[in-house]
């Protein structure tokens, strides 16, 4: 079998200095924004994840910021861990940089990256046993898995995310000068394979809108984000597109029970994780805090204990 790699984009401000000091106002802000820059321990169950389910995976790249710091984690100590700093893959002139846009399109330049990887987010967890063959077809073609239509998002209070999805379809559209099976569907936010060199083509294009991206320190608007790599590889025929099975198919679910598996699911304000992982059976599931309101603590005492009891030591 062709080697995988598995790559991941994490950071936890508890453990950095504070890079953004001589940088305005701005950069600042974005670079101690609570939400994107803090962690609950969500990478070390998701290498568990990884370690129990994908053990065909080769290499896990953790691509950090050049201070980073970790935990005294055993998981860290598995020999198929390679920890990439920015400055290992980002371009010099783009340092530093607190933006996951600019990070994530720059993975494909990391040094001895499998031609097939899978990109992931600390908050990316697998469910259950899948093969190679859930991420990658038989032609070795990436499965980009697309859910339900953004427009309605458009002016929701996450809507950056969904414009920004827009952009990068019309901007692969406009290159490829074809209407893509993705246009107007929102991607499904986790574990997604990539072939490397349909990305690094993208980005040879040196297209403005991908470059600016690159340039930006901070999350702006206009950039665009690493799906813009799944759309591309549709174009290119390096990329099948996949309706994502998830549990809006709710007959389905019921008549099926277990035996009706979902993609990937989305669980961050579920009463009962346990239950609800039961019900659907996903080969992914992913504990986004975005939309909690009040107090976050209850709800990441909870989601970690969770954890521990889904993917113990």
């Amino acid at each position: 079998m062709e080697p995988i790699d598995l790559v991941y984009l994490w950071c936890d401000k508890n453990l950095q200095k504070n890079r953004a000091a001589g940088e305005s106002a701005e950069v600042r802000a974005a670079a101690n924004d609570a939400v994107r820059s803090m962690a609950h321990d969500e990478l070390r169950y998701s290498l568990r994840s990884v370690f129990r389910y994908l053990p065909w995976i080769r290499n896990i790249f953790i691509c950090v910021d050049d201070d980073q710091l970790f935990h005294d984690w055993t998981e860290l100590n598995d020999p198929r861990i390679r920890i990439v700093r920015q400055s290992e893959f980002v371009p010099r002139n783009a340092l530093p940089v607190f933006n996951s846009c600019a990070i994530e399109l720059c993975i494909p330049y990391i040094e001895e990256l499998s031609e097939r990887f899978i990109y992931a987010n600390d908050d990316n967890f697998v469910a259950r046993e899948l093969s190679p063959e859930f991420f990658f077809d038989a032609k070795g073609r990436a499965i980009c898995r697309f859910g339900e239509s953004l427009v309605p998002h458009l002016g929701s209070r996450d809507s950056f995310y969904y414009r920004a999805l827009r952009t990068l379809q019309e901007l692969v559209e406009r290159l490829s000068g074809r209407r893509l099976k993705s246009h107007d569907l929102t991607t499904h936010h986790n574990m997604n394979g990539m072939v490397k060199s349909s990305c690094l083509e993208l980005l040879a294009l040196r297209e403005e809108t991908i470059e600016r991206t690159i340039r930006s320190k901070v999350r702006t608007e206009g950039n665009v984000e690493q799906a813009v790599f799944l759309d591309w590889m549709m174009a290119r025929g390096t990329g099948v597109f996949r309706r994502r099975k998830a549990p809006g198919a709710g007959w389905l679910c019921r008549h099926f029970g277990p035996h009706f598996r979902v993609d990937s699911i989305y669980c961050a304000l579920w009463d009962d994780f346990d239950a609800e992982l039961k019900r659907y059976n996903p080969g992914l599931f992913c504990t986004n805090d975005t939309y909690i309101n009040g107090d976050p603590e209850p709800y990441y005492a909870k989601m970690r204990e969770f954890l521990e009891r889904r993917f113990p030591a």
